[in-house]
Protein backbone atom coordinates (compact mmCIF):
# COMPACT_ATOMS: atom_id res chain seq x y z
CA UNK A 1 0.00 0.00 0.00
CA UNK A 2 0.74 3.62 -0.92
CA UNK A 3 0.80 6.06 1.77
CA UNK A 4 1.14 9.77 1.71
CA UNK A 5 1.80 12.05 5.01
CA UNK A 6 0.52 15.78 5.19
CA UNK A 7 3.05 17.61 7.49
CA UNK A 8 2.05 20.27 9.67
CA UNK A 9 4.86 22.84 11.34
CA UNK A 10 3.03 24.94 13.98
CA UNK A 11 5.27 27.67 15.27
CA UNK A 12 3.69 29.72 18.06
CA UNK A 13 5.28 33.14 20.02
CA UNK A 14 4.80 35.84 22.03
CA UNK A 15 1.81 36.67 24.10
CA UNK A 16 1.81 34.39 26.95
CA UNK A 17 -1.14 32.03 26.65
CA UNK A 18 -3.83 30.39 28.99
CA UNK A 19 -5.87 26.95 28.19
CA UNK A 20 -9.39 27.54 28.74
CA UNK A 21 -12.10 25.55 29.01
CA UNK A 22 -12.53 22.89 25.93
CA UNK A 23 -15.02 23.44 22.70
CA UNK A 24 -16.38 20.96 20.71
CA UNK A 25 -15.73 21.30 16.53
CA UNK A 26 -16.62 18.41 14.30
CA UNK A 27 -14.23 16.09 15.11
CA UNK A 28 -12.94 13.02 13.41
CA UNK A 29 -13.76 9.20 15.30
CA UNK A 30 -11.09 6.84 16.47
CA UNK A 31 -12.03 3.48 14.14
CA UNK A 32 -10.38 1.58 16.49
CA UNK A 33 -9.17 -0.69 14.17
CA UNK A 34 -5.86 -3.11 14.83
CA UNK A 35 -2.80 -1.38 14.12
CA UNK A 36 -0.42 -4.32 15.10
CA UNK A 37 3.14 -4.52 14.02
CA UNK A 38 1.96 -6.22 10.76
CA UNK A 39 2.32 -3.69 8.12
CA UNK A 40 1.59 -0.45 9.73
CA UNK A 41 3.13 2.70 9.63
CA UNK A 42 3.50 4.94 12.31
CA UNK A 43 5.91 7.67 13.81
CA UNK A 44 8.79 7.80 15.40
CA UNK A 45 10.56 8.83 18.71
CA UNK A 46 13.65 11.62 19.24
CA UNK A 47 16.92 10.22 17.85
CA UNK A 48 19.55 10.19 19.98
CA UNK A 49 23.15 9.08 19.78
CA UNK A 50 23.57 5.24 20.44
CA UNK A 51 24.98 1.86 18.15
CA UNK A 52 23.40 -0.89 17.24
CA UNK A 53 25.66 -4.01 16.25
CA UNK A 54 25.39 -5.55 12.77
CA UNK A 55 27.71 -8.91 13.60
CA UNK A 56 30.08 -10.41 11.36
CA UNK A 57 28.51 -13.91 11.32
CA UNK A 58 25.05 -14.92 10.27
CA UNK A 59 23.95 -16.40 13.64
CA UNK A 60 23.57 -14.27 16.75
CA UNK A 61 24.94 -17.12 19.60
CA UNK A 62 23.35 -15.23 22.81
CA UNK A 63 20.29 -15.54 20.94
CA UNK A 64 19.73 -18.43 18.65
CA UNK A 65 18.44 -16.34 15.41
CA UNK A 66 19.08 -17.46 12.22
CA UNK A 67 20.12 -14.47 9.62
CA UNK A 68 16.92 -15.76 7.48
CA UNK A 69 13.99 -13.56 6.80
CA UNK A 70 12.55 -16.14 9.68
CA UNK A 71 14.29 -15.96 12.44
CA UNK A 72 13.38 -18.86 15.49
CA UNK A 73 12.82 -17.03 18.47
CA UNK A 74 14.53 -17.70 22.06
CA UNK A 75 12.78 -20.54 23.92
CA UNK A 76 12.11 -18.36 26.36
CA UNK A 77 9.89 -16.46 24.04
CA UNK A 78 6.99 -17.41 22.68
CA UNK A 79 5.86 -14.32 20.09
CA UNK A 80 7.65 -12.88 17.26
CA UNK A 81 5.67 -10.03 15.29
CA UNK A 82 7.39 -9.04 11.91
CA UNK A 83 6.14 -5.81 9.47
CA UNK A 84 8.06 -4.68 6.13
CA UNK A 85 9.09 -1.68 5.43
CA UNK A 86 7.69 0.01 2.53
CA UNK A 87 9.76 1.06 -0.40
CA UNK A 88 6.93 3.13 -1.81
CA UNK A 89 5.13 5.69 -0.26
CA UNK A 90 3.96 9.15 -0.75
CA UNK A 91 3.65 12.22 2.12
CA UNK A 92 1.93 15.21 2.68
CA UNK A 93 3.77 17.70 5.19
CA UNK A 94 1.45 20.70 6.10
CA UNK A 95 3.88 23.24 8.39
CA UNK A 96 1.78 25.75 10.50
CA UNK A 97 4.04 28.26 11.14
CA UNK A 98 3.33 31.03 13.90
CA UNK A 99 3.44 34.74 12.63
CA UNK A 100 3.58 36.09 16.05
CA UNK A 101 6.31 38.41 17.39
CA UNK A 102 8.26 36.46 19.01
CA UNK A 103 9.09 34.27 16.24
CA UNK A 104 11.41 35.96 13.78
CA UNK A 105 14.28 33.67 14.81
CA UNK A 106 12.60 30.12 14.39
CA UNK A 107 11.16 31.28 11.21
CA UNK A 108 14.93 32.42 10.35
CA UNK A 109 16.07 28.61 11.38
CA UNK A 110 13.30 26.86 9.92
CA UNK A 111 13.91 28.65 6.35
CA UNK A 112 17.62 28.28 6.77
CA UNK A 113 17.51 24.22 7.48
CA UNK A 114 14.61 23.42 5.22
CA UNK A 115 17.74 21.97 2.77
CA UNK A 116 18.30 19.23 5.09
CA UNK A 117 14.73 18.48 5.15
CA UNK A 118 13.67 18.59 1.31
CA UNK A 119 17.34 17.28 0.44
CA UNK A 120 16.02 14.51 2.27
CA UNK A 121 12.87 13.99 0.43
CA UNK A 122 14.38 13.85 -2.75
CA UNK A 123 16.54 11.36 -1.87
CA UNK A 124 14.00 9.08 -1.13
CA UNK A 125 13.52 6.66 -4.48
CA UNK A 126 9.48 6.38 -4.71
CA UNK A 127 8.62 9.34 -1.89
CA UNK A 128 5.50 11.34 -3.56
CA UNK A 129 5.36 14.25 -1.19
CA UNK A 130 3.48 17.67 -0.77
CA UNK A 131 4.46 20.01 1.56
CA UNK A 132 2.32 22.71 2.82
CA UNK A 133 2.52 26.25 4.57
CA UNK A 134 -0.51 27.73 7.20
CA UNK A 135 0.16 30.26 9.89
CA UNK A 136 -1.14 30.12 13.62
CA UNK A 137 -3.16 33.06 13.25
CA UNK A 138 -6.50 32.26 13.21
CA UNK A 139 -8.22 36.06 13.48
CA UNK A 140 -6.90 36.94 9.83
CA UNK A 141 -9.61 35.59 6.91
CA UNK A 142 -6.39 35.90 5.17
CA UNK A 143 -4.95 32.95 7.17
CA UNK A 144 -7.59 30.89 9.42
CA UNK A 145 -6.18 27.83 8.16
CA UNK A 146 -5.26 28.83 4.50
CA UNK A 147 -2.56 27.39 2.66
CA UNK A 148 0.18 30.04 1.87
CA UNK A 149 0.91 30.89 -1.54
CA UNK A 150 3.99 31.65 -3.32
CA UNK A 151 5.92 31.76 -6.95
CA UNK A 152 2.01 30.63 -8.10
CA UNK A 153 1.61 27.10 -6.10
CA UNK A 154 0.33 26.47 -2.59
CA UNK A 155 2.39 23.30 -1.36
CA UNK A 156 5.50 21.85 -2.95
CA UNK A 157 5.47 18.69 -4.90
CA UNK A 158 8.72 16.39 -7.03
CA UNK A 159 8.32 18.98 -10.04
CA UNK A 160 8.24 22.34 -8.17
CA UNK A 161 10.80 24.56 -9.49
CA UNK A 162 13.00 26.43 -7.15
CA UNK A 163 11.13 24.32 -3.97
CA UNK A 164 14.12 26.31 -1.42
CA UNK A 165 13.10 29.87 -2.47
CA UNK A 166 9.84 28.83 -2.69
CA UNK A 167 9.45 27.26 0.59
CA UNK A 168 10.94 30.35 2.35
CA UNK A 169 8.51 32.72 0.52
CA UNK A 170 5.61 30.68 2.12
CA UNK A 171 7.39 30.41 5.93
CA UNK A 172 8.73 33.84 6.21
CA UNK A 173 5.19 34.91 7.18
CA UNK A 174 6.57 38.16 9.11
CA UNK A 175 5.42 38.78 12.89
CA UNK A 176 2.43 40.65 12.70
CA UNK A 177 -0.12 37.88 13.25
CA UNK A 178 -2.30 37.50 16.23
CA UNK A 179 -0.79 36.95 19.49
CA UNK A 180 -3.48 33.95 20.42
CA UNK A 181 -1.19 31.50 18.57
CA UNK A 182 -3.84 28.64 17.70
CA UNK A 183 -1.66 25.99 15.87
CA UNK A 184 -4.39 22.91 17.05
CA UNK A 185 -7.26 24.73 15.11
CA UNK A 186 -5.56 26.31 12.15
CA UNK A 187 -4.43 22.47 11.68
CA UNK A 188 -8.02 21.84 12.25
CA UNK A 189 -9.10 24.28 9.83
CA UNK A 190 -6.52 23.53 7.53
CA UNK A 191 -7.53 19.89 6.80
CA UNK A 192 -11.62 20.13 7.10
CA UNK A 193 -14.20 21.98 4.95
CA UNK A 194 -14.78 24.36 3.92
CA UNK A 195 -11.40 24.77 3.28
CA UNK A 196 -10.57 20.82 2.23
CA UNK A 197 -12.48 21.14 -0.95
CA UNK A 198 -12.37 24.89 -1.14
CA UNK A 199 -8.88 27.04 -1.20
CA UNK A 200 -6.85 23.92 -0.21
CA UNK A 201 -8.05 21.59 -2.33
CA UNK A 202 -5.67 19.29 -3.58
CA UNK A 203 -3.81 19.15 -0.86
CA UNK A 204 -4.54 16.39 1.25
CA UNK A 205 -4.46 13.10 -0.47
CA UNK A 206 -7.34 10.18 0.63
CA UNK A 207 -4.59 7.78 0.35
CA UNK A 208 -2.15 9.60 2.03
CA UNK A 209 -0.33 9.55 5.46
CA UNK A 210 -0.80 12.92 7.61
CA UNK A 211 1.99 14.44 9.57
CA UNK A 212 1.60 17.52 11.91
CA UNK A 213 4.60 18.98 13.20
CA UNK A 214 4.61 22.01 15.80
CA UNK A 215 6.85 24.51 15.77
CA UNK A 216 6.20 26.98 19.02
CA UNK A 217 7.62 29.22 21.86
CA UNK A 218 4.28 29.62 23.51
CA UNK A 219 1.80 27.35 24.62
CA UNK A 220 -1.63 27.03 22.37
CA UNK A 221 -4.72 29.06 22.88
CA UNK A 222 -6.65 26.86 20.56
CA UNK A 223 -9.44 26.83 22.95
CA UNK A 224 -9.80 29.94 24.72
CA UNK A 225 -12.83 31.43 22.10
CA UNK A 226 -15.71 29.52 20.74
CA UNK A 227 -15.46 27.93 18.43
CA UNK A 228 -12.14 26.40 19.60
CA UNK A 229 -10.53 22.65 20.19
CA UNK A 230 -8.93 21.68 23.13
CA UNK A 231 -5.92 18.41 22.58
CA UNK A 232 -8.26 15.79 23.44
CA UNK A 233 -10.96 17.13 20.77
CA UNK A 234 -7.77 17.25 18.07
CA UNK A 235 -6.79 14.06 19.55
CA UNK A 236 -9.85 12.06 18.31
CA UNK A 237 -9.54 14.12 15.10
CA UNK A 238 -6.36 12.59 14.13
CA UNK A 239 -6.94 9.34 15.14
CA UNK A 240 -10.02 9.59 12.85
CA UNK A 241 -8.63 11.52 9.45
CA UNK A 242 -7.41 8.39 8.35
CA UNK A 243 -8.57 4.76 8.13
CA UNK A 244 -5.03 3.22 9.98
CA UNK A 245 -3.99 5.85 12.71
CA UNK A 246 -0.43 4.83 12.08
CA UNK A 247 -1.06 6.51 8.80
CA UNK A 248 -0.76 9.82 11.17
CA UNK A 249 1.83 11.62 13.11
CA UNK A 250 2.22 14.94 15.65
CA UNK A 251 5.71 16.36 15.82
CA UNK A 252 6.15 19.21 18.14
CA UNK A 253 9.32 21.64 18.53
CA UNK A 254 8.19 23.60 21.44
CA UNK A 255 9.39 25.08 25.00
CA UNK A 256 10.45 22.34 26.89
CA UNK A 257 8.14 20.96 30.23
CA UNK A 258 7.67 21.83 33.00
CA UNK A 259 8.51 25.48 32.22
CA UNK A 260 9.67 26.56 28.70
CA UNK A 261 13.60 26.68 27.66
CA UNK A 262 14.36 30.81 28.31
CA UNK A 263 12.76 33.52 29.63
CA UNK A 264 10.87 33.91 26.36
CA UNK A 265 9.60 30.89 25.58
CA UNK A 266 6.31 28.77 27.24
CA UNK A 267 6.52 24.72 27.84
CA UNK A 268 4.26 24.13 24.35
CA UNK A 269 0.95 23.02 26.75
CA UNK A 270 -1.60 21.87 24.42
CA UNK A 271 0.45 20.49 21.81
CA UNK A 272 2.50 17.91 23.99
CA UNK A 273 -0.80 16.27 25.00
CA UNK A 274 -1.58 15.83 21.10
CA UNK A 275 2.25 14.44 20.82
CA UNK A 276 1.90 11.77 23.30
CA UNK A 277 -0.93 10.82 21.86
CA UNK A 278 -0.39 10.50 18.52
CA UNK A 279 3.18 9.75 18.48
CA UNK A 280 6.15 11.67 16.71
CA UNK A 281 9.91 13.47 17.15
CA UNK A 282 9.83 15.93 20.08
CA UNK A 283 12.47 18.53 19.84
CA UNK A 284 12.89 21.81 21.55
CA UNK A 285 12.73 25.40 20.06
CA UNK A 286 15.43 26.75 21.91
CA UNK A 287 17.83 23.50 19.90
CA UNK A 288 20.76 25.27 18.29
CA UNK A 289 20.75 21.79 15.32
CA UNK A 290 17.68 22.53 13.89
CA UNK A 291 19.84 21.25 10.50
CA UNK A 292 19.46 17.29 12.67
CA UNK A 293 15.39 18.11 13.73
CA UNK A 294 14.87 18.71 10.10
CA UNK A 295 16.60 15.51 9.38
CA UNK A 296 14.83 13.04 11.62
CA UNK A 297 11.37 15.29 10.63
CA UNK A 298 12.09 13.86 6.94
CA UNK A 299 12.64 10.78 8.25
CA UNK A 300 9.38 10.57 10.18
CA UNK A 301 7.43 12.32 7.49
CA UNK A 302 8.28 10.19 5.23
CA UNK A 303 6.59 6.99 6.66
CA UNK A 304 9.97 5.85 7.24
CA UNK A 305 8.45 3.41 11.01
CA UNK A 306 10.71 3.91 13.59
CA UNK A 307 7.60 2.72 15.95
CA UNK A 308 5.87 -0.55 15.73
CA UNK A 309 2.74 -1.77 17.41
CA UNK A 310 2.60 -5.33 19.25
CA UNK A 311 -0.25 -8.05 18.87
CA UNK A 312 0.12 -8.82 22.73
CA UNK A 313 1.12 -7.45 25.74
CA UNK A 314 4.84 -8.48 26.66
CA UNK A 315 6.96 -8.61 29.52
CA UNK A 316 9.17 -5.44 28.63
CA UNK A 317 12.41 -6.91 30.21
CA UNK A 318 11.84 -10.20 27.45
CA UNK A 319 11.90 -7.48 23.97
CA UNK A 320 14.27 -8.22 21.57
CA UNK A 321 14.45 -6.30 18.25
CA UNK A 322 16.48 -7.48 15.29
CA UNK A 323 16.45 -6.22 11.21
CA UNK A 324 17.10 -8.08 8.07
CA UNK A 325 18.02 -5.36 5.38
CA UNK A 326 17.07 -6.08 2.08
CA UNK A 327 20.90 -7.56 1.37
CA UNK A 328 20.92 -9.53 4.03
CA UNK A 329 22.49 -7.87 6.03
CA UNK A 330 21.09 -8.41 10.23
CA UNK A 331 21.17 -5.38 12.83
CA UNK A 332 20.27 -6.63 15.95
CA UNK A 333 19.33 -3.74 18.36
CA UNK A 334 19.76 -3.57 22.15
CA UNK A 335 17.27 -3.28 24.43
CA UNK A 336 17.27 0.13 26.44
CA UNK A 337 19.42 1.59 24.01
CA UNK A 338 18.44 1.01 20.37
CA UNK A 339 14.85 0.79 21.54
CA UNK A 340 12.46 1.43 24.11
CA UNK A 341 9.19 -0.36 25.14
CA UNK A 342 5.77 2.24 25.11
CA UNK A 343 3.31 0.67 27.03
CA UNK A 344 0.69 3.18 26.92
CA UNK A 345 0.94 2.67 23.41
CA UNK A 346 2.06 -1.42 23.56
CA UNK A 347 4.64 -0.28 20.99
CA UNK A 348 8.73 -0.96 20.36
CA UNK A 349 10.23 3.06 19.95
CA UNK A 350 13.35 2.59 18.13
CA UNK A 351 15.68 5.02 18.80
CA UNK A 352 19.45 5.45 16.92
CA UNK A 353 18.46 3.47 13.79
CA UNK A 354 15.65 3.58 11.05
CA UNK A 355 15.22 0.24 8.92
CA UNK A 356 15.60 0.97 5.60
CA UNK A 357 13.13 0.64 2.45
CA UNK A 358 11.93 -3.02 1.97
CA UNK A 359 13.99 -3.96 5.38
CA UNK A 360 12.00 -7.00 7.86
CA UNK A 361 11.43 -5.76 11.47
CA UNK A 362 10.82 -8.39 13.99
CA UNK A 363 9.81 -8.18 17.66
CA UNK A 364 10.00 -11.30 20.05
CA UNK A 365 9.05 -10.74 23.45
CA UNK A 366 7.43 -13.08 26.39
CA UNK A 367 3.50 -12.70 26.34
CA UNK A 368 2.44 -11.06 30.01
CA UNK A 369 1.33 -13.49 32.55
CA UNK A 370 -2.63 -14.04 32.21
CA UNK A 371 -3.15 -12.70 28.56
CA UNK A 372 -3.98 -14.80 25.53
Amino acid sequence: MRYSLPLLLILAACSENNIGGSTDPVAGVDTGEDTSVDGNEQTYPDTGQGNYTRPEEPVDTDTGFEDTSSPTPREETDTVDSTTQPAEFAVDVLFVVDNSCSMQDEQNSLTSNFPTFIDAFLGMDGLNYHVGVVSTDMDDNNHSGRLREANGVRWLEQNTPDPYGTFNSMALLGTNGSGDEKGNLAMYAALTEPLLSGYNAGFLRPEAALAVVIISDENDDSNIDNPGISPSEAITFLQGIKPDPAMVSYSTIVGELPNGCATTDEPGIGYHEVRDAIGGINASICSANWAQVLDDLAENAASLRREFFLDDLPVPSSIQVWVIEQDGTRVDLVNGQDFTYNAQRNSVQLTNYTPPPYAEIFVAYDKLFGTN
